[in-house]
């Protein structure tokens, strides 16, 4: 994964909405809305009918590198 894309899975896994990314990234939330969608096909995660892929995605995210904080 990118720098950016690390970035953005560590404010998925604390819990941020697309508005709140777009926000704090001072971008439209359907940018957000392409780059979430591109990480997820980057770590192959899809929702079905028993999960969702930003739970998975944040779930990773707390394997791999840990609780997130707020500040990087």
């Amino acid at each position: 994964l990118t720098q950016g894309q690390l970035d953005l899975l560590r404010l998925i896994a604390m819990g941020y909405s697309n508005e709140m990314i777009a926000a704090q990234r001072e971008t439209t939330v359907r940018s957000v809305e392409s780059l979430v969608n591109r990480l997820f096909t980057a770590l192959d995660l899809s929702s079905d009918s028993r999960s969702n892929a930003r739970v998975k995605a944040a779930m990773l995210y707390a394997r791999t590198m840990g609780i997130p904080r707020t500040s990087a």
